[in-house]
């Protein structure tokens, strides 16, 4: 813009241009924005698709024109028959699944990385699961993990359509509708994206994006927008498609679906589209900054368009008009001539409607600009994968990055005899059904390709690409040995970890000092950690070697060291040999920092203290230890992630829930409150025998005899009582007031072990002041309140029980001598906890005077946690349930108004508040209280 301003002015002063032109044109100029495009560089991919552990496997099968179609993977099988003969569903006993390129293992996560208890994973959208993986993933190939993005104008921009059939919450209703508060918020559709936000503490927009088969293809464009008008700095744009239900019914169907499975894109046989699912990510940043930055750079997108088919010949059928017209306006935007594109990815979806039109679309765009014919390449991923719906421009995406890596054209399948609607000879373009060298269409013309994804929606999309600018190379200041560092949050992760470094450096050849950088710079630092001292990558291979044959703490190899660490408070007294406190690290730290100052080309002695310090738990300032190096980010593995099956548990049965379902015949149903007298429980295997319980107590003799009961079952406990001033009394007994900040005090040393909580609290004879009220509310159900805001701040994600222990705060038999109802508050908010914290079982016994220690401890360590509430009653044991009232049989009756009652009107000063009173006031002589909320 400015230097066509002073173009124009310099005309005009040496009297090139009148000044009446000159003035109109810088009239313009400051009306009319005039941007210039921003190419955007595709710096990070990640992907989980069927059958294959990475891409190298995916683009070796690719090649080698592998069909990925196949049955249903055995574990998804049985977990599919269990649910659909325990849920009774419609679908009958000669049950068929559809064939499709299936994703192994759905049910494996890692819940501890992503801070989430195991039964909060079980519950979540397995779409959720998996694609913060990925995400994790992404960033991780990038080389901007490890906080590096924290904070920034980062999006995320994910493809993906909830439907009915595939919805895990209807699933999860369908065999437990008690669930289904726990269940929520994972399973809410807006969370897909947000979550990784979250995680990561991302600023830039997160979105999900719906146009049906082109959602993909549409988040890449949108994510490329917004960096492009500033929305953001780097966005990640995904896609998640996965068949839940992949029943083989008719009613069902779109009616695109092929009769075998199978996608024969153009051929003359083909009928339609087979199924796929994969889940893919990769994270975009503007071209000029991802080159600054030395970023590893996949391809460029040069261009992208987007437009609607509006008014076509049907809702779902495609318009070959709008389709040119997206592609022109696309090639428009990348500033290419289309004789330079020498591979076009179709949508191919292979269906007799669709093929012939997308063929059409794509010759009406390239007539506009060249009559020449069958000079560029075109396939479809959709004949290895089938058809991955909101996924499907992605996996397109991907193939065509890993094209530009390695400069071949893959095959395309099942392509037979020509279409025979379709004059293929006369086309621009020819189906590549052999695996081809790729080669650019002219000479000094970079590698292009353009991408199409159509929505049956009508939201159609078409994408440029480009391969990726050649990197300069800089002359190497130094020489080796470079430190190459690998962490884990535990040891078995950090093994798998040696595992595929080892794999990826035996195929690939990455320099050393690339390498050493990329996972000291891009990669989160975890506790268990691993430092290698390599003068090539040939050295680092064999260190790795080593450590897979022998282990770490076996291995007495050159230049390696390895070591586990754990910052606990100040507070914890005896520390074992791999804990220290957060002082103790800042002492290594600045001893790290200070020895990063004598690193310097070819000198082995500061990166051997560096590596010690490391393995011990010093925080490293790797940009410093890597200042001369010249190096770049490299694609390397990411984190080994745990694999935990996390899934919905289904009872083994045919019919149960049919026989458990209330036919409500469409009438209103009411419900009270009942008890049911049960029988005794007795726990001769502890439901926890490990770990660390807390007993909260007021001084009882109660909390002294149940912390003996859990020490002989094996667990530690850790004691407090309420008082005035916290105060540490021996290692594991406390007075505590019970505000936030001194439960975090004495819970966060055995955080990752704490698995159950007893209050013991307000036994004996009922307050008679209110400042004795007070106080039982403080320890009981205010402390409560704040040992789960405690909880949360630590992020302790295991499954924890918290037993609420009252007497008498609710009437069961009718028999009880008094009712407690101070107590009652506890264990109200008791059931709020347990449904807003999916990792605290929260629990509540109810005792008269009369039962028996023994008895309270074996409630306790039965832990049925499908059961809120219990209550011991004149030696009976009785649960408290819901149960249908049948209004018929209700008789009515007036209400009483007792002369001189007090009735509570709570909202009493609102509408209907106000009409209430005035009612029971027009009826009796009554005191009335009115409550309101300020």
């Amino acid at each position: 813009m400015e230097k066509i301003v002073r173009l124009v002015l310099d005309r005009a002063s040496n009297g090139m241009m009148d000044k009446q032109t000159a003035a109109q044109i810088l009239s313009l100029l400051k009306t009319e924005e005039i941007k210039p495009r921003q190419e955007i560089a595709v710096i990070g991919v990640a992907a989980h698709l069927p059958r294959v552990d990475n891409l190298d496997q995916f683009w070796e099968a690719v090649m080698n024109q592998v069909d990925f179609i196949g049955d249903v993977p055995d574990q998804r099988k049985a977990d599919l028959d269990d649910y659909l003969a325990y849920a009774d569903h419609i679908f009958g006993d000669q049950m068929k699944y559809l064939s499709g390129a299936y994703l192994e293992d759905i049910d494996k996560f890692d819940p501890q990385l992503f801070r989430l208890s195991p039964r909060e994973a079980s519950l979540m959208d397995p779409h959720q699961r998996l694609f913060l993986q990925v995400a994790w993933r992404v960033i991780e190939d990038a080389g901007y993990a490890g906080g590096k993005i924290s904070g920034s104008k980062t999006g995320v921009y994910v493809g993906f359509a909830s439907n009915a059939k595939d919805n895990y919450q209807k699933m999860i209703f369908d065999v437990d509708s008690g669930l289904m508060s726990s269940a929520g918020v994972g399973n809410v559709t807006a969370m897909l994206p947000s979550r990784i936000s979250y995680l990561l503490d991302l600023k830039g927009p997160s979105m999900v994006i719906d146009t049906a088969c082109s959602s993909a293809l549409i988040a890449v464009h949108t994510a490329c927008q917004a960096i492009r008008n500033g929305d953001c700095e780097m966005a990640i744009a995904g896609s998640v498609r996965m068949n839940l239900l992949p029943v083989d019914q008719d009613f069902l169907k779109f009616g695109l679906e092929s009769s075998d499975g199978k996608t024969r894109t153009f051929d003359d046989k083909s009928d339609g589209a087979g199924m796929g699912e994969g889940v893919i990510a990769v994270l975009l940043k503007p071209l000029d900054k991802a080159v600054r930055d030395k970023d590893h750079i996949y391809a460029v997108i040069k261009g992208n368009a987007v437009n609607q088919d509006g008014t076509s010949i049907g809702l779902t059928a495609p318009n070959p008009e709008a389709q040119k017209d997206v592609i022109l306006k696309a090639w428009d935007h990348a500033g290419i001539h289309p004789e330079t594109l020498s591979y076009i990815e179709s949508h191919g979806t292979g269906t007799v409607l669709g093929d012939p039109i997308e063929l059409d679309g794509l010759e009406r765009a390239f007539r506009e600009h060249t009559d020449k014919k069958q000079f560029c390449a075109i396939g479809s991923l959709k004949t290895n994968l089938g058809h991955l719906f909101e996924s499907a421009g992605l996996a397109g995406f991907v193939k065509c990055m890993l094209m530009f890596k390695h400069r071949k054209i893959p095959p395309m399948l099942f392509f037979e005899r020509p279409n025979a609607r379709v004059d293929f000879s006369q086309l621009p373009v020819y189906v590549n059904n052999k695996p081809s060298e790729w080669r650019a269409s002219g000479s000094g013309t970079p590698l292009r390709c353009g991408i199409s994804s159509f929505g049956f929606s009508g939201t159609n999309c078409h994408m440029v690409l480009e391969e990726p600018p050649t990197p300069q190379e800089e002359a190497a200041e130094n020489i080796g040995p470079f430190l190459c560092v690998l962490s884990a949050k535990t040891q078995s992760a950090l093994m798998r970890s040696v595992h595929n470094l080892l794999a990826h450096l035996e195929r690939h050849h990455p320099a050393i000092q690339d390498v050493g950088y990329t996972l000291a710079t891009g990669r989160n630092h975890f506790n268990c950690r691993l430092a290698l001292i390599a003068v090539d990558t040939a050295e680092l291979v064999s260190q790795l070697r080593g450590i897979a044959v022998s282990g770490f703490a076996s291995s007495r190899l050159e230049g390696v060291q390895w070591g586990e660490y754990k910052v606990v408070p100040s507070n914890k007294a005896n520390l074992a040999e791999t804990e220290m406190y957060e002082k103790d690290q800042r002492v290594l730290t600045e001893s790290a920092t200070l020895v990063t100052d004598s690193v310097s080309p070819g000198l082995r002695l500061p990166l051997e203290r560096i590596s010690e310090l490391y393995v011990r738990g010093a925080d490293i300032p790797w940009e410093l230890v890597y200042r001369f190096s010249g190096a770049r980010k490299v694609s390397l593995p990411g984190y080994a992630f745990e694999r935990n099956r996390c899934w919905l548990d289904i009872p083994k049965g045919v019919g149960k829930a049919a026989a458990n379902r209330v036919e409500s015949g469409g009438e209103d149903r009411f419900y009270a409150l009942k008890w049911e007298s049960l029988p005794f429980v007795t726990a001769d295997e502890p439901s926890l025998s490990e770990g660390v319980a807390l007993v909260l107590s007021d001084g009882n003799p109660m909390s002294g005899l149940l912390a003996s009961r859990f020490r002989e079952r094996g667990m530690d406990v850790l004691e407090a009582e309420f008082g005035d001033r916290f105060e540490q009394k021996t290692e594991w007994h406390y007075v505590i007031r019970g505000d936030e900040e001194e439960f975090i005090r004495l819970l966060e040393p055995h955080a990752s072990k704490l698995r159950r909580v007893v209050q013991a609290i307000g036994f004996g004879a009922s307050p008679d002041s209110l400042e004795e009220l007070e106080r039982i509310q403080h320890i009981g159900t205010y402390s409560l309140f704040q040992l789960a805001r405690a909880v949360a701040k630590l992020e302790i994600a295991q499954e924890m029980d918290i037993v609420l222990l009252t007497e008498t705060a609710v009437k069961v038999t009718g028999e009880e001598a008094c009712i407690r109802p101070e107590q009652a508050t506890l264990a109200g908010l008791g059931k709020v906890v347990r449904k807003e914290h999916a990792n605290l079982i929260c629990r509540n016994v109810d005792i008269d005077p009369d039962t028996p220690a023994v008895r309270i401890a074996e409630e306790i360590d039965c832990m049925q946690q499908e059961i809120y509430r219990i209550a011991y009653r004149l030696g009976q044991r009785y649960a408290e349930k819901l149960e249908a009232v049948d209004m018929a049989a209700v008789p009515e009756k007036p209400v009483e108004l007792r002369e001189n009652g007090v009735y509570v009107v709570t909202g009493g000063l609102g509408g209907i508040g106000l009409e209430v009173a005035k009612y029971l006031a027009a009826r009796q002589k009554v005191r009335l209280m009115m409550i309101n909320r300020t």
